[in-house]
C-alpha cells in the first residue's frame, strides 16, 4: 500500500509539472537539459532513460502479478507509466535534435537502443511518424540494427492498420523493411 501512495504522489507531482498545451508534430521540445560534455555525459543520459523506461516497467508488472491486470492499481499505476513515457519522449527528442542517434559501436546495444524502446512505448499514435526519419537514417548508417527498425515500421503498421503487417516466407528482413516503408507511405 505504501508503494502505490507513493506512486501516486510521484504521478501527481509529475503531472503538475507538465506543460498541458498540445505537443506540435516535431521531436524538437522546448526543454532544455543539461549540455552533454562527452561520452560519458551522453551515456549517462541515455542510461538514465534507459533505466526509467525498464524500472517503470517491471513495477507495473509487479503491480499487476500482485493485484491482477486492469486492477484499480494496475489502471492507476497506468498513469505514472505515461508521464515517464512522456519525460523520456521529450529527452530522446532533444537529444536526438542535438546530438543524433547514438552509435552502437561506441554506447554499446544496450545505450544505442534506447532511442527506439521510448518511441516504441509511447501511446501517441504520431510518435512514430515523427521520428521516422532519424531511425530511417540510423538504420541507414548501421546504428540501428535491421530487426529492430523492422520491429518500429511494424508497430506503426499494427497501430495504424489494427492488425500484424504479415509477407510470405521466406524472406530476408531488408524485404520486410522495404515492403513496410512502401505500405506506410513513407518512401523518400
Amino acid at each position: 500500500m505504501r508503494i502505490i501512495i507513493s506512486l501516486i504522489i510521484l504521478v501527481l507531482l509529475l503531472i503538475s509539472c507538465q506543460n498541458n498545451t498540445s505537443k506540435p508534430a516535431s521531436i524538437a521540445t522546448t526543454k532544455q537539459f543539461p549540455a552533454l560534455e562527452g561520452q560519458d555525459d551522453k551515456t549517462a543520459f541515455l542510461q538514465e532513460i534507459f533505466d526509467a523506461d525498464q524500472s517503470i516497467r517491471t513495477q507495473s508488472n509487479e503491480i499487476k502479478e500482485k493485484y491482477g491486470v486492469d486492477s484499480d492499481e494496475d489502471i492507476e499505476f497506468a498513469k505514472s507509466i505515461n508521464a515517464v513515457d512522456d519525460a523520456n519522449l521529450e529527452k530522446i527528442g532533444w537529444y536526438l535534435e542535438k546530438y543524433d542517434y547514438p552509435d552502437m559501436k561506441i554506447y554499446g546495444e544496450t545505450i544505442s537502443l534506447t532511442p527506439a524502446l521510448v518511441v516504441h512505448h509511447s501511446i501517441d499514435k504520431n510518435v512514430r511518424r515523427t521520428f521516422y526519419p532519424k531511425f530511417k537514417s540510423a538504420y541507414d548508417n548501421g546504428l540501428l540494427k535491421p530487426d529492430f527498425f523492422a520491429l518500429y515500421l511494424g508497430r506503426i503498421y499494427e497501430i495504424e492498420n489494427g492488425s500484424y503487417f504479415r509477407m510470405k516466407s521466406p524472406y530476408q528482413i531488408e524485404d520486410q523493411i522495404d515492403s513496410l516503408i512502401v505500405e506506410l507511405n513513407l518512401e523518400d
